[in-house]
């Protein structure tokens, strides 16, 4: 099975995006991947491939980005390069969905329902899962 498909923050402001995008239509991260720093306890933020491509194919979206890089002043070369790096993520998340077996998508299903549990009551503001 192949991990799923994640982009970085830095991988996403390559495809154009800004920080003040990235909050806007994807907002918080679906992971965070470790790094290698003594000041770094976070880790870097991780969004899943399946969600920043149906954001990106959104009008609205697109709208905001062009109008962005247009701000920005980006220039032809610069749009192309923004343009290459959506292109070059195209097929990930098929191939991923394709590598999944019926028991690991359902044991990721069960992690990810497991998951917005924990969110939820945090949200609530319980800190331990026994209060859950």
């Amino acid at each position: 099975m192949i991990d799923r498909p994640t982009l970085s923050v830095d991988e996403l402001k390559l495809r154009g995006w800004t920080e003040s995008q990235i909050k806007r239509f994807l907002g918080e991260a679906d992971d965070w991947e470790p790094v290698n720093h003594w000041a770094n306890f976070t880790g870097k933020r991780m969004y899943f491939l399946d969600r920043v491509e149906s954001v990106e194919q959104s009008e609205v979206f697109e709208k905001a980005l062009l109008q962005s890089m247009k701000r920005r002043k980006f220039t032809k070369s610069k749009i192309a390069a923004a343009r290459e790096a959506q292109q070059s993520t195209a097929g990930l998340v098929e191939k991923w969905k394709d590598s999944m077996t019926p028991e690991a998508l359902e044991q990721a299903l069960a992690l990810e329902s497991a998951a917005d549990i924990f969110k939820e009551a945090r949200k609530r503001g319980y800190r331990t899962p026994h209060k859950c």
